[in-house]
């Protein structure tokens, strides 16, 4: 058998122990013919997966493939993130908006310095 590690990015550690983790694992596993897929950590912060196969043309494959989702799981996980902040920035404002402790609305772009007032002076009176 041909065995080696994938280095789990820091961010994916609790991730890679997740049921979701585990289906994308038994998918890799079934598409390229790998044996085995294991989660192993030999000290906090840090974690591979090994990958075991018995033709090497099934351990590049599987190799590749849990790579590629890595990555893509990095970047998903940013994006999901962005979006929590994102969700959670438009309930603050919406009961904001609900207590009366904020209001909005449009200036002609013509208006603008009348608005903001000299050296922002009217926006200063507002805070």
């Amino acid at each position: 058998a041909i065995s080696g590690s994938v280095q789990i990015p820091h961010d994916l550690i609790e991730w890679a122990k997740s049921d979701e983790a585990k289906a994308l694992l038994d998918e890799i596993k079934e598409k390229t013919l790998v044996e085995a897929i294991t989660f192993a950590s030999v000290r906090p912060g840090k974690a591979d997966l090994w990958v075991t196969a018995m033709t090497n043309d099934a351990f590049r494959a599987g190799k590749s493939l849990l790579e590629m989702h890595l990555s893509f799981q990095v970047e998903y996980q940013r994006r999901k993130k962005k979006t929590d902040n994102l969700e959670n920035y438009l309930q603050e404002t919406n009961a904001e908006f609900e207590r009366g402790q904020r209001v909005e609305f449009s200036v002609p772009d013509d208006l603008i310095g009348l608005v903001i007032g000299k050296q922002g002076a009217n926006l200063n009176k507002v805070k």
